[in-house]
């Protein structure tokens, strides 16, 4: 009978034990441990292809995942599945932004155009939207054929060719100059190509972008209004 007490004395204790080091510090942080060592890893992928790690709890025992697991076929899963981690939508298909980060629309193609007439002629730039739509070169000093960004945004070039035929020189050159409302300007890339059959053409890519900010306007120098020109970029929106 003395045994008989004394084993279940035994129990009372181990189970209050128990109890009272889940409810510490300790006994919670070992908890917490054992649930992340029994979390499994997934590997997901979003609209680019890239993998991203996301911890499952309590992955159902039925179901078995191994490697990349895409979204958009994920195979049937029995019981509820509670992933923590989620990482956030990747991709222009979940944001709306091309490849540059931004909206379609912000996207901007200038084209070289006739300014003015007889000795006052000079070459402009004219916006071309994604519908056909021109937005037609500025005739007002001291912007005459210069493109400038809205209010609001800056404008990032990242392209810059020009070409022209019917020359009886040597060498042509072409540059891009920004100019402020004041008048002020400063040449920021220039060229100069041989003329070979009275042909020259020039063609360069801006891996860091060149910037205007707002007010100041982009300005194409040094290349008669018959020339070739095509300038790409795109608008950013400016910080708040």
């Amino acid at each position: 009978m003395d045994k008989l007490k004394n084993y279940l004395l035994a129990t009372v204790g181990v189970v209050l034990f128990g109890f009272v080091l889940s409810t510490t510090p300790l006994g919670q942080a070992a908890a917490e441990l054992e649930s992340r060592l029994s979390a499994k890893e997934v590997l997901v992928t979003n609209g680019a292809g890239q993998a991203v790690p996301v911890h499952v709890k309590n992955f159902p025992t039925s179901q078995v995942v191994s490697g990349a697991v895409d979204v958009r076929s994920m195979p049937p899963i029995t019981g509820s599945v509670n992933v923590t981690n989620f990482p956030p939508s990747v991709g222009s298909g979940a944001t709306g932004v091309t490849h540059m980060g931004v909206p379609a629309r912000q996207h901007v193609m200038l084209l070289g155009q006739h300014v003015g007439s007889g000795n006052l002629a000079q070459l402009g730039l004219a916006r071309i939207h994604g519908d056909g739509t021109i937005d037609e070169p500025t005739n007002t000093p001291p912007f005459v054929g210069a493109f400038g960004p809205p209010s609001g945004f800056s404008l990032v070039v990242t392209d810059f060719r020009w070409s022209m035929g019917g020359l009886s020189v040597l060498t042509q050159a072409g540059s891009l100059g920004i100019n402020m409302p004041n008048g002020e300007g400063k040449t920021v890339y220039g060229s100069a190509e041989t003329v070979i059959a009275g042909r020259a053409s020039h063609e360069v890519h801006f891996t860091a972008g060149l910037v205007v900010n707002f007010p100041a306007r982009l300005e194409v120098g040094s290349l008669p209004p018959s020339a070739d020109v095509t300038i790409l970029g795109y608008l950013v929106a400016d910080p708040q």
